[in-house]
């Protein structure tokens, strides 16, 4: 996982496929509980292939941690197959989507 800090509140995190994806989706967790401030995320999904229903679960407990934090979460960039799997579990409804990173930043400065 790499994590850009584009500004003090606003983290850019690359996630890899798996095998490492829990590992990564765990880490984000942790660094999420141990930033003391309001926190907004982009989640960038262009390397994921597969996703499992453990990562759907950090994925709704990290969207759960910035927003009890009054922050949000923008997932970036997924692939048809990782799109389907949103589509098919109706997470679509409870997640924030942009075609790229570019714009998911400009609609949280944006507000």
């Amino acid at each position: 996982m790499a994590t850009e800090h584009w500004s003090e509140n606003i983290w850019i995190t690359k996630l890899s496929d798996e095998p490492l994806l829990s590992e990564d989706l765990q880490g984000l967790i942790f660094d999420i509980d141990n930033h003391s401030e309001q926190l907004s995320l982009v989640i960038d999904l262009s390397q994921v292939n597969m996703i499992q229903s453990m990562n759907l679960s950090l994925l709704i407990q990290i969207q759960d941690r910035t927003r009890s934090g009054g922050g949000r979460v923008i997932l970036a960039c997924p692939t048809n197959t990782i799109w389907a799997v949103f589509l098919a579990t109706n997470l679509d409804k409870i997640f924030s989507f942009s075609e790229n990173i570019p714009e998911a930043l400009t609609e949280l400065q944006i507000g």
